[in-house]
Formats: C-alpha cells, sequence, structure tokens
C-alpha cells in the first residue's frame, strides 16, 4: 500500500518528505528556549542580578510546568488526577 505524499510548503514540491514529528518537537523547543533565554539577557536596571536569576528559574519552571499540563491536558484528565 502506498502513503499519501507529503506537501512541503516551503519547497512547493508536493512529493517531498515531511519533517519527522520529533524533529518538529525538538525545534519547537529549541526557539522556545532561545526566546526564553533573550528574555534572561535583559535584565531590568532596577533589579538585582541574583534577584533576577532566580526569578529567571522561576519562570523556566513556570514555562516546564504548563508544557506538562497542556500535555496532560490532551491525555484522560481523569488518569492524571487519580496518579497524582
Amino acid at each position: 500500500m502506498l502513503d499519501s505524499p507529503a506537501y512541503d510548503t516551503k519547497s512547493g514540491n508536493p512529493f517531498s518528505d515531511r519533517p519527522p514529528t520529533s524533529r518538529r518537537d525538538e525545534d519547537a523547543q529549541m526557539a522556545l528556549d532561545a526566546a526564553v533565554a533573550e528574555l534572561d539577557s535583559h535584565p531590568p536596571d532596577n533589579v538585582d542580578r541574583a534577584v533576577w536569576e532566580r526569578l529567571c528559574s522561576y519562570r523556566r519552571a513556570k514555562i516546564e510546568f504548563e508544557m506538562n499540563v497542556s500535555c496532560h491536558s490532551r491525555c484522560d484528565w481523569t488518569s492524571y488526577i487519580h496518579s497524582h
């Protein structure tokens, strides 16, 4: 049985291969990490450096938590709640 062709919008070739899901997820994670690193690199003038680093670590933990919640929201909430 033949697979249906994938359409690559960048190349315009309807027969090109799609990138694997893991590669798309990896690319999205790299983009998110770059955006957060950009945010972390510009502390406000009136905030102590140690406090800024702690706030950045809290932000990263919050983003990670939200990613996990998002993942679990696609799953059955009942089984998630009972497991925790």
